[in-house]
């Protein structure tokens, strides 16, 4: 679940990537994922880390930041 301001950065990213060539940011978006450790919950971890949460049902990943657990 992405805050608005998630939302505005994430879609510049995609938008910069597609214009120096980076195809829909995949590279910006891979390696900031693969530094967040696995999220216990849908939601985020009870700690309030940040993670990331995988779609059981369509496989994408998702930056969760366990704001309701802050």
């Amino acid at each position: 679940m992405l805050t608005t301001t998630q939302r505005i950065a994430f879609t510049a990213g995609l938008f910069v990537g597609i214009v120096v060539g980076i195809p829909a940011g995949a590279a910006i978006a891979t390696a900031s994922a693969a530094q967040l450790p696995a999220c216990a919950y849908e939601d985020g971890n009870t700690d309030g880390t940040a993670c990331t949460w995988t779609d059981p049902d369509t496989g994408r990943g998702f930056y969760v930041d366990s704001a309701n657990y802050q």
